[in-house]
């Protein structure tokens, strides 16, 4: 019997020392005035804060940007870089990137497989990079 509560103390003790990992989601790429749900639910970690941000931040707008699900509008074209910190209740944080490319006028019926490999994630548009943490 003593083994089984050591054993479970064991388990219980290495799952609290499971680091945060933050998970943005996949780029997109929208037209101008188009809202884009954000899900940062896969994130992996006990009790998360959650924080997005968006840069540049000059014609983007976040919404719920402490929530897992926030929402994205740029109503300028560009490259934005979308950013997600998750951190546990112990001050752990981790950082990830993603990012939205904003095209066209509002209304512009572009999609995301309209674009070549090369547009959609070469290696200057840093998708799915992993960003150094704070």
């Amino acid at each position: 019997m003593p083994r089984l509560l050591v054993s479970a103390l064991l388990l219980s003790s290495c799952a609290a020392e499971v680091a945060p990992r933050a998970e943005p989601g996949d780029p997109r790429v929208m037209p101008v005035g188009a809202t884009a749900a954000l899900d940062g639910s896969f994130s992996e970690g006990d009790g998360l804060a959650y924080a997005w941000s968006v840069e540049p931040n000059d014609g983007a707008t976040l919404t719920d940007a402490a929530s897992p699900f926030a929402s994205f509008t740029a109503d300028a074209p560009g490259l934005y870089t979308l950013s997600l910190e998750v951190c546990d209740a112990q001050g752990r944080c981790d950082v990830a990137e993603t990012w939205a490319r904003v095209d066209g006028a509002p209304g512009d019926t572009s999609r995301i497989s309209d674009w070549s490999p090369e547009e959609f994630a070469g290696a200057e548009s840093g998708a799915g990079r992993r960003a150094e943490p704070l």
